[in-house]
């Protein structure tokens, strides 16, 4: 059964967290080869609760960091939002470029997610969802 709309959830809550999966796997977007062994840890800073560690691993955005990671970005709290819950690639680019994404340990891990290939209409589908109740 398809999951009706939801209440709002704060960006980066456990909540949050909770809802992104289960839309994700309602959903269920292809993840492509190319990327579904690739983990990157996201710190990202000046949350309204401080600072949160979540990680990007094969088509997923889990809390928690993964220790085995090569890469990790940093980010704060409202470049993180706008790029994980608006899906606002643009800003993204623009946000690395101005400084305001930090990265450190194997780049290479981004060329080969650049390399995934334009989101499916399942991934947009889930992102429209995403938007629709992240406060």
């Amino acid at each position: 059964m398809p999951l009706a709309a939801h209440e709002p959830q704060a960006f980066l809550s456990n909540g949050w967290f909770s809802l992104v999966e289960a839309l994700r796997e309602e959903i269920d977007p292809p993840v492509p080869e190319k990327v579904r062994d690739i983990t990157i840890n996201v710190h990202i800073t000046d949350g309204p609760d401080g600072h949160i560690d979540a990680r990007m691993t094969a088509g997923r955005f889990l809390p928690g960091a993964d220790e085995a990671a090569l890469t990790r970005m940093s980010m704060p709290f409202d470049v993180a939002k706008k790029m994980f819950a608006e899906g606002d690639d643009q800003m993204a680019m623009q946000a690395m470029v101005q400084g305001d994404i930090k990265l450190e340990g194997d780049l290479s891990v981004l060329m080969r997610l650049q390399q995934g290939g334009a989101p499916t209409p399942e991934a947009e589908a889930l992102q429209a969802r995403i938007r629709e109740f992240t406060v």
